[in-house]
């Protein structure tokens, strides 16, 4: 399938994905949990030309999931949405809470990213951690409940993984990221660093 986002197919696409997922995601360690789905290929990728129903969307993939116990995680990918990140992520949030009426409370999570991603609060705008959930287009990354709960009993602490990001992240500039994402984008791009 084509598409006009960014003038990328649909495989070129989950290409920047993938490769911003082991570059990025495992690469640096930002998610531990995303090594083994990705490398025993259980993550589907789902590439949307619209926001248009897009809790329809969601709910596609939660039925895909409880269809297909194999899928560890999903990301729907929507290279062609040119939303701000505030807007994206309360589109987001709320169809997450309109689902969950729906009675997928507790059974799945989404995660928002996005290329313009930002923290509330009172965290610098130019601070590197900002870019742990930036992504080459905005996503949508639904994830099992009950993965999170298995890693939680075993001792994990989510708010270690947020520090080690933080510290990780402020090791970059954003030179480097803006580099690295090039490189992502177009594996044919030279290095300036």
């Amino acid at each position: 399938m084509n598409t006009a986002a960014h003038g990328y197919t649909t495989d070129e696409i989950i290409g920047i994905t993938k490769r911003w997922l082991n570059t990025v995601v495992i690469g640096w360690g930002l998610c531990p949990f995303a090594k083994s789905p990705y490398e025993h290929d259980r993550i589907h990728y789902r590439v949307l030309e619209s926001i248009v129903d897009i809790r329809g969307r969601m709910l596609e993939g939660y039925q895909l999931l409880d269809e297909k116990p194999q899928i560890e995680t999903m990301l729907l990918i929507f290279p062609s949405t040119t939303c701000s990140f505030g807007d994206w992520y309360d589109t987001v949030q709320n169809q997450s809470e309109l689902l969950g009426q729906r009675g997928y409370l507790g059974q799945y999570q989404c995660v928002c990213f996005h290329p313009e991603f930002k923290f509330g609060g009172d965290i610098p705008s130019d601070d590197m951690t900002h870019h742990v959930n930036r992504s080459p287009f905005a996503m949508i990354h639904i994830l099992r409940e009950s993965s999170i709960t298995a890693v939680v009993e075993n001792g994990f602490r989510t708010q270690d993984l947020l520090l080690q990001n933080h510290q990780r992240l402020r090791q970059e500039s954003k030179a480097s990221w803006a580099a690295m994402m090039g490189k992502i984008i177009d594996p044919n791009t030279e290095s300036s660093e």
